[in-house]
């Protein structure tokens, strides 16, 4: 009987430890689920800014959840393989609403390092130019086709300059 009694607990104690894991990854969930839900009237009123420190507190949030499945997730594999892919849906979905962000308000990343693509309408004096968005590059012969480039962005007079020395890297796509 004391060994059955034993056992029982050291099920209970299993059970409630793997239900704190999935449980605060649960939460997790739903905190995500609730801050991408406050975006979408923030979009409709095109407060970028506001959207923009969503996917601040969207990258934090999905960030916590990863570490802890990474950390102990794994006790329940269908739990792991379940968030871990949840985690990467979410990562997307921030990539996407910064690139909307990006597209409908670029001043609103002033100061921060930023990859996006980019397509010139013209070149001015070798520099790639899109409507309020120059890029200074010493590219030689720079064309207009599509490039990716990874950032700082610098808000200059109403326009977006992105200087050289704040290239981290540009790829023809």
């Amino acid at each position: 009987m004391s060994k059955l009694k034993n056992g029982l607990q050291m099920a209970l104690a299993i059970v409630t430890i793997l239900g704190l894991i999935t449980f605060s990854l649960f939460i997790l969930e739903e905190a995500f689920q609730t801050i991408m839900f406050g975006t979408w009237p923030a979009q409709d009123a095109q407060d970028w800014d506001t959207v923009l420190a969503g996917t601040d507190l969207m990258e934090t949030t999905v960030t916590t959840l990863n570490v802890i499945n990474y950390a102990c997730g794994w006790l329940q594999p269908l739990a792991f393989i379940a968030y871990r892919s949840y985690g990467k849906a979410a990562r997307f979905y921030i990539q996407g609403l910064r690139s909307k962000v990006f597209a409908m308000s670029p001043e609103s990343f002033d100061g921060r390092v930023h990859t996006f693509v980019f397509r010139p309408q013209r070149i001015v004096d070798g520099n790639l130019v899109n409507n309020r968005i120059t890029v200074e590059t010493d590219i030689p012969n720079p064309t207009l086709t599509t490039y990716r480039i990874r950032a700082k962005i610098i808000v200059v007079h109403n326009r977006i300059i992105i200087r050289q020395h704040n290239i981290k890297s540009i790829s023809v796509l």
